[in-house]
């Protein structure tokens, strides 16, 4: 079970054996309900003394489990993918799924690819994504829409890093703030050296899409799409000049 750390918490991912054919949607919902209920019930047991603020709770949109620990871990979040034997297979099996359960596990299905990728990145970009999680959280969003992700926020800062390698940690910020104020228009892709899959497997008419922010590990979301980011609040947040206030 792959899991990572940031300024902001952690990220735990659960590969599961036996993903079904259909009906995928209604499954992991209720894969997702039995491991918070399992997770409330023996946290204590586990880790006497500790306390779990706000509780275990089954995450906004469904399909994985949100709780919210002590430091350093702070919040957390597990998440749910198929057990798949390599990359290609792991592709195959999300594409399969219906586009609802596609967008919950699009992520988590690459998270070892994700993990490579976050690793191999330079140390000034790693201070950089920190930096904009810490501005996020202190800034006010009118809902979870409109609250960039951390996959956003990572993936911007890289790219913006990668098109022009920033003198400095104030201009690498500079350079990410300058992307987000433009979100609307913003094309996040990647070049063949540094993605883990070809063009061809993109799907249709997802590189027409404004704002487009592909992963270097997932061809199939878009992470900034219309359908699940509202980027005038982010937009807007970037170009008031206020990173530290």
């Amino acid at each position: 079970a792959p899991s990572s750390m940031s300024a902001a918490g952690a990220e735990v991912v659960l590969f599961v054996g036996g993903w079904p054919p259909s009906g995928q949607e209604n499954w992991l919902h209720g894969i997702a309900a039995s491991v918070a209920s399992t997770l409330a019930e023996q946290l204590p047991e586990l880790l006497p003394g500790v306390t779990c603020a706000g509780g275990v709770a089954v995450a906004p949109g469904g399909g994985a489990v949100a709780l919210s620990m002590p430091a350093p871990l702070g919040d957390v979040r597990i998440s749910f993918a198929p057990d798949c034997a390599s990359y290609n297979e792991a592709l195959a099996t999300v594409r399969g799924q219906d586009p609802n359960t596609q967008a919950l596990v699009g992520s988590a299905a690459f998270a070892t690819q994700k993990m490579r990728f976050m690793e191999r990145l330079p140390d000034g970009v790693k201070a950089t994504i920190r930096l904009l999680k810490w501005w996020r959280q202190r800034r006010q969003w009118s809902s979870e829409a409109s609250r960039p992700s951390d996959e956003l926020l990572e993936l911007v800062a890289a790219h913006t890093a990668a098109k022009c390698p920033p003198a400095d940690l104030a201009s690498s910020v500079a350079g990410v703030l300058s992307a987000l104020s433009n979100i609307e228009q913003l094309e996040v892709t990647w070049p063949l050296s540094s993605r883990c899959y070809r063009e061809a497997d993109i799907p249709k008419g997802l590189l027409s899409q404004r704002p487009l922010v592909l992963s270097p590990v997932s061809p199939l979301l878009n992470l900034a799409s219309s359908q699940s980011f509202r980027p005038r609040e982010l937009a807007e947040h970037a170009r008031s000049g206020s990173f530290f206030s």
